[in-house]
């Protein structure tokens, strides 16, 4: 595959498209690879070669709406996903860690005192981590300067249950070490893996009162990294509807005709194909083609997880790759499902 570098983006720094904190300052190699310090998302990232032909499962999709999945998209491709969605071409699914996405739930059912990681930044002085949010994403420590921070102002959850949280609550209002005690500004991020399975909704319910509960006396706020941020609100914009949420689940059956992007992990529901991304093999994927990515092979724009800006994305390198929307319009028009011009 022959890739070739747009040339005033060598010595420029980009944002990064590939997670939801979308840092500013990856740079791209000579051979188009990105390179981001202490980040194995954008140093590990590559479109791969193609595997399989989509031709060896299309027997397996009848007459009915295609079955897609993905964690995420572009503006671009959102817009396609939510016009096909709404005229009933498609069945959309997003795939959500299921703890953010009961936390989500909570948020638009109940609302929160919310921030953005530009602000947590700038003003917090003790921090509570809910789930595996610094290994999912690397660079959150230096997103958010945690160097700075003394460890007693630092709280770590993961996987707690219900019973536990509310009694570490108590504690956290009377005997928690001084930093979190006194603490003036308070940030609260949920990530995968944060609480016990089957306590989701209680669970971010008690985060959501607690966070509330602490604003009246101190300033608390929650933030909540959305990897479908953009694919979400074009959804709202367009159909006044969000797709539904698959929480990927060992034990679960459902199977999907086709994969945009990435899995979720290596516990996510399988597809037939996938499109773009990392090739998951054989087991997530039975075919898998490489894609154009966007804020990488061609522009478009995504909005932040953490719901704060948009950021336009620039075309960094040419792979001669297709795009996803266009490699999915034309396999919906073979279907005879729709034809779109592109």
């Amino acid at each position: 595959m022959t890739t070739v570098i747009e040339p005033n983006l060598l010595d420029r720094a980009i944002v990064c498209p590939l997670c939801p904190l979308m840092c500013d300052d990856v740079e791209l190699n000579q051979d188009g690879r990105l390179r981001a310090e202490h980040c194995e998302i954008a140093n590990q990232f590559h479109s791969g070669e193609n595997r399989g032909k989509p031709d060896s499962v299309r027997g397996n999709w009848s007459r009915r709406p295609l079955r897609i999945i993905t964690t995420g998209t572009d503006l671009v491709l959102a817009r396609h996903l939510a016009a096909w969605h709404s005229q009933g071409k498609i069945t959309l699914t997003i795939e959500t860690d299921r703890c953010v996405a009961a936390m989500l739930a909570t948020v638009s059912r109940d609302g929160i005192v919310s921030a953005t990681l530009a602000e947590v930044r700038a003003h917090c002085d003790s921090i509570g981590f809910f789930g595996d949010v610094e290994s999912t994403y690397p660079r959150i420590g230096q997103k958010l300067s945690l160097e700075r921070f003394e460890p007693a102002s630092i709280k770590r959850w993961f996987r707690v249950d219900a019973e536990e949280l509310a009694r570490q609550f108590v504690e956290l209002a009377s005997a928690s070490p001084q930093p979190l005690r006194d603490s003036n500004y308070t940030a609260v991020l949920v990530g995968p893996d944060a609480f016990v399975e089957g306590e989701e909704a209680i669970t971010s319910s008690m985060i959501s009162r607690w966070v509330r509960k602490r604003n009246e006396n101190t300033r608390t706020v929650c933030v909540t990294l959305d990897p479908a941020a953009t694919l979400r609100s074009v959804c709202l914009w367009t159909n006044n509807t969000i797709p539904g949420s698959e929480s990927f689940q060992s034990d679960s059956e459902q199977h999907f005709d086709i994969r945009l992007g990435s899995p979720l992990n290596r516990q996510s529901n399988p597809a037939d194909w996938q499109i773009g991304g990392v090739d998951p093999g054989a087991s997530l994927a039975k075919v898998f083609s490489p894609a154009s990515q966007a804020g990488i092979d061609h522009a478009s724009m995504m909005i932040r997880g953490d719901g704060s800006v948009s950021l336009p994305l620039v075309r960094k390198r040419d792979q001669g790759l297709t795009t996803p929307s266009a490699m999915l319009a034309s396999e919906l028009d073979r279907l005879k499902h729709c034809k779109i011009d592109q």
